[in-house]
């Protein structure tokens, strides 16, 4: 699981089937998009810690296009920021 940091980016690889289930397996209208972490927005007992975070052309679960959503934490990984040279 990894440690989600406010201001961070991180990368979309799992999406919710239903209101309890994660499921990561490629596929999901998020799934590869880049986002950043904005804030902790709770804990849920089937989900785990959940975060609000932004990005371009996002999709909620219920199809409606957004630029902030919750994601599970299970659901995000860091993105590799390459070093400034």
């Amino acid at each position: 699981m990894p440690l989600i940091i406010p201001g961070k980016k991180y990368k979309v690889v799992g999406r919710l089937e239903d209101a309890d289930t994660i499921v990561r397996d490629g596929s999901g209208l998020n799934f590869g998009k880049t986002v950043t972490a904005v804030s902790f927005s709770g804990y849920s007992n089937e989900l785990g810690n959940v975060w609000k975070c932004s990005g371009d052309g996002l999709v909620s679960y219920a199809g409606i296009l957004a630029n902030t959503l919750d994601f599970p934490e299970d659901c995000l990984e860091p993105v590799q920021e390459s070093p400034v040279k």
